[in-house]
């Protein structure tokens, strides 16, 4: 029975998504006006500011990147405490940040001078889509659509 158990419990909880292989690069290149000059992958790790696990991709360009990170928590009820407009704001991720309708169990974007963001939360995971560099005035509100239509592919395949 304990056997059983032990099988039962890696069966169930399926590893944190590649972010590199949510969101080709070609898809992230859409994105950017600049050539991906390089592709940086993060292995999962503890992320002290939420507290869950965290692994990011990131889509270098030469003055503008394009990002997926996941982040894995313990339940989706810590997920759900953890992924508010407070949370963002409190870290600076973006001044502006507003629920965003119609993804996942709650989805936020948010913008700046110098990033566009959007997060969805399904279950005990957060998929979150950005670009960060030189973001030319008018991106976020560009972007918001673009964002959200990936958002929701990228959260089906996670």
């Amino acid at each position: 029975m304990t056997a059983l158990l032990v099988w039962f419990s890696f069966v169930a909880v399926p590893p944190i998504p590649d972010p590199c292989k949510l969101v080709s690069r070609v898809e992230a290149q859409g994105f950017l006006s600049e050539a991906i000059a390089d592709t940086v992958r993060e292995e999962p790790e503890p992320d002290e500011d939420s507290g869950g696990v965290i692994t990011t991709c990131g889509y270098l360009a030469k003055t503008v990147h394009f990002y997926v990170t996941v982040v894995e928590f313990k339940s989706p009820a810590e997920a759900a405490g953890k992924v508010t407009i407070q949370f963002f704001k409190a870290r600076k991720a973006a001044p502006t940040v507003e629920p965003e309708p119609g993804l996942g169990d709650r989805a936020l974007f948010g913008y700046s001078a110098e990033a566009v963001m959007m997060v969805v939360l399904k279950g005990p995971r957060a998929y979150a889509i950005g670009l960060v560099g030189a973001i030319a005035k008018g991106d976020a509100v560009r972007h918001r659509a673009a964002f959200h239509k990936l958002l929701a592919a990228v959260a089906a395949k996670g």
